[in-house]
Parts: structure tokens; sequence; C-alpha cells
């Protein structure tokens, strides 16, 4: 739950690539998209009549995007991005994109005994920091202010405009938001 959404589907679209047997893995959502190969081989994961793997027979970018978009509409993914958005690396439009074949049609196998068990190995996923960290990171988290998701306590504490919010969300009016400047500037306004 500590994972961004981008995280998440960084993830997942990795999670298929290895299914498909490839060697390829993605690390963001921008340029390790743009030549639709991964999306292209999450959707014959998924689908593999309603998505075939022609879209990477041809080396126009724009073309092969065009049809990879094409597969995704077959199996449900409403049209939110054209191919211009995946060539240019538009990390913001890939993530809603992305994100759309995810809510879809996941692919994934439904949870059972057998596959808790081989999941075990993800749940370590929280053990940095010490206790009193993590416990500060939940509390904050559990707080509901607007904006704020604490995934490494000490990065995010760094400039005290989380430690103000904080404040003003526990004693509200406690800070005055006229003198803080959120960003910091500078060294001095940390």
């Amino acid at each position: 739950m500590k994972l961004k959404p981008e995280e998440i589907l960084i993830r997942w679209i990795n999670y298929h690539l290895a299914e498909a047997g490839e060697e390829r893995r993605v690390t963001n959502l921008g340029k390790d998209l743009n030549d639709s190969f991964a999306l292209t081989h999450v959707l014959n994961q998924i689908d593999g009549t309603k998505c075939p793997l022609d879209p990477l027979k041809t080396d126009n970018l724009s073309k092969r995007a065009g049809e990879m978009i094409t597969n995704s509409e077959a199996i449900g993914v409403p049209r939110v991005i054209e191919p211009q958005h995946i060539i240019a690396n538009n990390i913001k439009v890939n993530t809603l994109y992305c994100s759309y074949i995810f809510n879809t049609k996941h692919g994934l196998k439904p949870l059972d005994e057998e596959c808790n068990f081989d999941m075990a190995d993800l749940l370590d996923d929280d053990i940095e920091g010490t206790l009193e960290e993590r416990q500060f990171r939940i509390w904050i988290n559990s707080l509901g202010i607007e904006g704020v998701d604490v995934t490494d306590l000490y990065d995010d504490v760094k400039t005290g405009i989380l430690l103000c919010k904080v404040a003003d969300k526990i004693v509200p009016g406690s800070v005055n938001w006229k003198m803080t400047r959120d960003p910091c500037k500078n060294i001095y306004d940390m």
C-alpha cells in the first residue's frame, strides 16, 4: 500500500513482460514505453486473441503505437491517448493510459492459497527504517492531509513543510502560512 500508483503500474508491466518470457524491463512510464514494445506485450498477455503482437512488426513508432491503441480498444479500454503521446514520452498521459488498461482488464491470476505463498517474498517491502519511523509514517498518512503521502519520513520532513502541515492538521491555525514558503526556495526557508 505504500507504493505510488506509478510504481505499481511499473511492477504490473514488468510482471507481464516476465510472463511473456521477455528479458526487457520497464523502469519508468515515459521513455521505456515510447516504442510500444512493453505495452504491446502486456495487452497480448491479457488477451492474445484480441491483442496480437502484430504492431511490433512495423518499425514506424507512430503506426505501432496506433495499432497498440486499437488493440487496447478491442478489450474495452477507452481511447484516452493518441500515438504521439506514447512517442513523446508523456509520463502523465502514459500513466493514465496504463491505469485504464489495468482497471479494464489487469490479467492477473486470482489469489489462492498457493499464490499467497509465492507472493510472501513481496511482504518485506516495509522493512525499511525503525519501528518508530514506520509508526510515524503510518500515523502521518492516516491524518488524511491533502497531498501528503509519506513514503520516506526522513526525506519528506527535511524541508519542514510536512511538519507544518501535520501541526496545522492537529491544531488548525497554528501555522502562519503567509510566513511559510511552500515550496522552500533555499536552505533558510527550510
